[in-house]
């Protein structure tokens, strides 16, 4: 993605510096500065994903207007760029901007809408505001049941947040039970072995931790290091720092601290890559580590911090 990121910037660059003032596609110009954001952000360049996306936003409004397609896109990927950035205020300005300019422009039930308070709740949950969250996740799912239908794979993003904040909320059991069932759904509409299998089993992860059922937490971490085997695509890093973060905290839950001290190394060094040194997700897994440094016996602390 970083790769594919830089050539299409390259691209895009070389495309519009060739073509004279006069006959430059301003609206084309925009698009072609939405995707780089997009490309950016998903290859973790949140900065110039940001920057890229006020430049998409700009143009549309200029040339186009405030409630232009692309200007209201590039609101929801200021947003979420802002969001991974722990700038957690204006990641929630955004996406209300976008919310009121496309109900306005077209209705609250348009699924444009839909998608952007599935993000809202995402960034609610970031804020801690779990039940605020919950409350809006299951107005999301019933819009989109009405829109799609029970068993689609548009269901399944709004699933991984339910689960995500009845984890956060101490409802494991309940949590589980949703994992599951959304597991077996993505299973239904995908290959076993699908790369989108793989983020069901996530939240699927946290649930059994949740639980108290570490054992299968890591027999279910083992299927999605499978997954990527057998795809020879290599390990997603995003999801990689999620799951080596719950694989370590499931080891010393078992009591398995010589492997859960080198695991919560590997996985706050992959954290600090993806995020930055003072992200939130650095500080929460320094803090497992912290824990467990604390709780071990001073033997085992030695050993643990010498890496041996």
């Amino acid at each position: 993605q970083e790769r594919e990121a830089e050539l299409l910037e390259r691209l895009i660059r070389a495309r519009l510096d060739a073509m004279p003032e006069d006959r430059r596609d301003l609206a084309l110009e925009a698009d072609l500065a939405l995707v780089l954001s997009q490309r950016l952000r998903q290859a973790g360049h949140w900065e110039q994903a940001r920057v890229q996306a006020q430049r998409a936003h700009d143009l549309a409004v200029q040339h186009m207007s405030a409630d232009d397609p692309n200007a209201i896109a590039a609101l929801n990927e200021m947003a979420l760029s802002s969001e991974e950035l722990g700038e957690l205020d204006h990641a929630r300005q955004y996406f209300e901007r976008a919310v009121a300019l496309l109900v306005a422009a077209r209705s609250r039930a348009h699924p444009d809408v839909v998608s952007l308070e599935n993000n809202l709740a995402g960034l609610e949950i970031s804020l801690g505001r779990h039940d605020d969250a919950l409350q809006r996740l299951a107005e999301v799912r019933a819009s989109k049941l009405a829109l799609e239908g029970p068993r689609t794979a548009w269901q399944l993003t709004t699933a991984y947040q339910q689960v995500q904040a009845l984890v956060a909320l101490g409802r494991g059991e309940e949590a589980l039970a949703m994992a599951q069932g959304d597991l077996a759904l993505a299973e239904e509409i995908h290959d076993e072995d699908a790369s989108e299998i793989v983020t069901q089993v996530v939240p699927l992860v946290w649930s059994l931790r949740a639980t108290d059922r570490c054992d299968e937490a890591l027999a279910a971490i083992e299927r999605v290091e499978s997954i990527w085997q057998q795809l020879g695509s290599g390990r997603d890093r995003t999801t990689a720092a999620d799951l080596d973060l719950e694989r370590a905290r499931c080891l010393a839950a078992l009591g398995r601290d010589f492997e859960a001290g080198p695991m919560f190394e590997q996985a706050v060094t992959l954290l600090e890559e993806l995020y930055g040194t003072d992200s939130r997700r650095v500080a929460d897994a320094l803090l497992s580590h912290a824990f467990l440094l604390l709780t071990v016996p001073a033997s085992a602390t030695i050993a643990l911090s010498c890496g041996s």
